[in-house]
C-alpha cells in the first residue's frame, strides 16, 4: 500500500527481519509517521515523519548508539546530530540492514 492510499490512524508493517521492523501510520493528509524497531528488544531506534508527496522528511527522534549518520556524504559530528532534529525540512533515507542514516541538506 502506497502511503498516499493508506487510511488515517492505521499503522501497517512496512518491512520485518529478524534484526528490524518498521511500521507506518499515516498521520495527516500530508505526513506519515514511520518507526523503526529493534527486533530483538523491541526498542524504538527511529522516528521520521514523511511527507506523503515523498517530498521531505523530518527526523523526530533516533537512537544515536544504533544508527550511523551520515550527512551529505560525510560522517556526522556531535554538532550536526544536535542540529538534524531541529531541521523540519531534509530528505533522508535509512537503511536498516547497515543501520545508516543517509540526509541531504
Amino acid at each position: 500500500m502506497n502511503a498516499d492510499q493508506m487510511p488515517l490512524n492505521q499503522t501497517v508493517v512496512v518491512a520485518q527481519t529478524d534484526f528490524f521492523r518498521s511500521t507506518a501510520t499515516r498521520i495527516s493528509s500530508d505526513v506519515v509517521e514511520l518507526v523503526y524497531f529493534d527486533q530483538p528488544t523491541g526498542d524504538e531506534t527511529m522516528k521520521i515523519h514523511a511527507r506523503v508527496d515523498g517530498t521531505s522528511s523530518e527526523l523526530i527522534s533516533f537512537d544515536r548508539v544504533y544508527w550511523k549518520v551520515q550527512i551529505n556524504g560525510r560522517a556526522a559530528t556531535e554538532a550536526d546530530l544536535e542540529d538534524i532534529t531541529k531541521k523540519a525540512s531534509m530528505r533522508m533515507a535509512a537503511d536498516a540492514v547497515t543501520r545508516t542514516i543517509t540526509i541531504i541538506l
